[in-house]
Formats: structure tokens, sequence, C-alpha cells
């Protein structure tokens, strides 16, 4: 590693401004609603919770499990699983199922990218970005994914992946874990070459001006020196589990330093053989889902108010699964699903959507989300037109002749 001056207690800005390229400085806006979305990777099946389909003869139930009704939401029960239950009975009236969400193939890429952006090419950015975008300038780390898919697009200078070193780098103690570790210097050292390092930045933004890349590299510089003075606020999860992911997550969030957070499970939901682990699955998801609200309605922001009431938290699969099992009592990819949006803006209480007795998705009436049997399905676009308002962002910046679905907005 070349030495650069970067020490422990001290990240020299230009190199802080590369490895956070692009990213601008400020404070977080207050009334701008903050996302957190949650995916369940590999596919998980709607019809082991959110689709009670019993008396359609093409699709086979699990012979344990019954209908039943919570909080006017119609569900799937059975052993295993109560907390499944108890979340709607919590969390219900805050929350909004969406049925027969389209993502329109069964390959897990695929689905991911139609799932997160409305369209099959990983070219366009995804919702979480798009609505780090339309707030950029207020947030260190505009869209943080803790882990799981992300597409930024052309917007790759908002999106910082936890997964990796992005914790060392913020605080500079990733020099002292490279290969060739470095000391730190004295603070009067530090001082000095922090003072350099700053002074050449700013004479390269100024030389280079007219380039295409001079404004991104200036803004690269602000958010620079903003995570310098933040850094000790940084505290990615030690653990690999969904509620440390969460954790940071919310921190995050309060804290102002992104807009938007995505956290995700490991790719264990892709169950072709055995499709009672989907149960197990569903039940540590809503137990996590469970203490996600209630971790969002008692912290507070930095501007004092409960970040439940600014938060949405969308929760996702980027597919479901078939409606009759295999040989290996499993179930195969299936290109409808199930979502989640609970929280901030959401008129909760209902399910929208759904499904035919052939397990294809029915759509919505964007005006009132009643169903429209008319639509094959909800398109993922239209999902995220929606989130995409929710957020304060115009869809049709971003989508052509976008549809929003009114009928969900509080």
């Amino acid at each position: 590693m070349k030495k650069t001056g970067i020490t422990r207690r001290s990240f020299g800005l230009g190199a802080l401004a590369a490895a956070f390229g692009g990213i601008t400085t400020g404070a977080a806006s207050g009334g701008k609603k903050k996302f957190l979305f949650v995916h369940a990777q590999g596919g998980w099946d709607p019809l082991v919770v959110f689709a009670p389909m019993f008396n359609a003869p093409n699709i086979e139930m699990d012979a344990t499990s019954e209908p039943m009704t919570v909080g006017g939401f119609d569900l799937v029960d059975g052993p295993g699983r109560p907390a499944v239950k108890s979340f709607f009975q919590s969390w219900g009236s805050r929350t909004v199922v969406v049925n027969g969400l389209s993502t329109r193939s069964v390959n897990h890429e695929t689905c991911q990218v139609v799932a997160l952006t409305g369209a099959t090419s990983d070219a366009n950015a995804d919702w979480p970005t798009l609505l780090a975008l339309g707030d950029a300038d207020s947030y260190h780390l505009p869209h943080l994914v803790l882990n799981g898919p992300a597409f930024p697009g052309a917007n790759t200078v908002l999106v910082s992946r936890a997964e990796g070193r992005l914790e060392d780098a913020v605080k500079g103690t990733i020099v002292e874990n490279s290969d060739e570790p470095m000391v730190a210097p004295t603070d009067i050292a530090r001082s000095a070459v922090d003072k350099h390092l700053a002074a050449r930045a700013d004479a390269f933004a100024k030389q280079r001006v007219d380039s295409p890349l001079s404004a991104t590299y200036q803004a690269a510089l602000g958010r620079a020196r903003g995570i310098t003075d933040i850094r000790e606020q940084f505290s990615f999860p030690q653990g690999f589990d969904m509620r440390s992911r969460a954790d940071a997550a919310i921190r995050s969030l309060a804290g102002g330093i992104c807009r938007c957070a995505t956290v995700s499970s490991e790719f264990n939901w892709d169950t072709h053989a055995t499709n009672g682990d989907q149960v197990l699955f569903f039940q540590s998801m809503f137990t996590d889902l469970d203490y996600i609200l209630n971790q969002l309605a008692e912290t507070e922001t930095k501007d004092g108010a409960i970040l439940a009431d600014e938060t949405v938290v969308v929760v996702y699969s980027e597919m479901g699964r078939t409606p009759a099992f295999n040989g290996a009592n499993g179930r195969d990819h299936w290109p409808f699903t199930t979502a989640l949006l609970i929280g901030a803006g959401v008129s909760g209480g209902r399910a929208i959507g759904g499904y035919t007795d052939l397990y294809g998705g029915i759509g919505v009436d964007p005006a009132t989300a009643d169903l429209d049997p008319e639509r094959i399905g909800v398109d993922a676009a239209v999902l995220g037109a929606t989130l995409l308002a929710l957020g304060g962002v115009d869809p049709s910046e971003h989508l052509k002749k976008p549809e929003v679905i009114e009928g969900i907005l509080a």
C-alpha cells in the first residue's frame, strides 16, 4: 500500500473522497421519509402466509395449514409460525400486503432486477437509490447497503456497501489492517498531512473545473469532510444475522447518515425441497420484523422525532414458488410474489392485489387499489412508482408513463 498519510485517527480527505466518490455532505432534511428495504433472498412462498388459496383446485396448500383472519387480513395459519399472527395483531394497521406482484421471470438475478427497478436491465437504478438521489445532498451515505442486492445504475456514487471495509475506511483503521500496517503519526503531523491533502484536493478541483467529473469530485470532497466529522458514529454489525444488520441500518437512518438502507436474509429461501423450511424462515422473518418495528418506534432521530413516524419498511422477495409441490415436497420458481409496505405514509390495514385460481397475479386500479382483473398482476414498476411518490420523488423523472397506487397512500 502506498503511504498517503492516512492514519487511524486521521483519514486523509483525498483518499476518503476516493473511497466514497461523488457523495456530498449536509444535515439530513426533516420531513422527508426514510426507507428500510428488507429482502428475503431466494424467493419466499406466499402460500405459506399471504395467499390462503384453499378453494383453488389447481393450487396445493400444505395439509397442516388453514385459513385465518387477523385484523382484516386473510392469511394462512398453521404450526410453527405464531410470529405471523402476532405481527399482524401488532402492526397490521400500519401494513399493506401487496399480492400478485409480477417479477416476470423465474431467474433469481433477473427477478431481483425487476423487483427493484421495474425493468430487466440493471442499467436502471433501483428504488432505494432513486429515493436517495432525490435528497442526496442531505446525507453522507444516501443509500447504505448492509447486505443484499443493489442496482445503482448510473448512480454508483450514491451507494455504499457495508459488507466489506467501509467502517475501516471511514475510521482510518484500514491502514492498520493492511498487508503493511502503518503507524499513526502524532497529532501535529496528522494535522499537517490533512491540511496538505485538503489543499491539493481543492487545487485539483479548481484546475479541472470544466471537466465533466469536476462536480462529482467536488461533491466527493464535501462528503469526505463531512464523514470525518461523524466517523465515531459509524458502527456496523459485528454479526451476520438480520437483527445486527437492522440495528446498524436503524442507527444510520436515525443519525441522518443515510436516507435508505438495505438489509437481506441469507440465500436460504430457495427451497426446492422440503417446503416446510419456508415455515421456519417466515417465523424468523416476522420475529425480526416485529423487532425492527419496535426499534423504529423506540428510536429518536437527531432532530428528536420518532423514527417510525418517518420510515417506510419495504419487505419483499424476488419471486414466489410454484402452486404445486414437486417430487421433493418443495416448490420451484414462480414469477408472482407478495411484498409488504409498512409505516409512514401508508394507508395500512389492507391487502391489495391477488391471485387467480391458476395462481397468476391480479392487478389493481391505481386510483383505489381495488382489484382489477384486467391487469395481470401488480407490475413492479407500479409498486416502484408508488414508493417514489411516498418519498416525494416525481416518478415521471425516472419511469415512462408511471402509475402510482394512490389508493394506499395515506
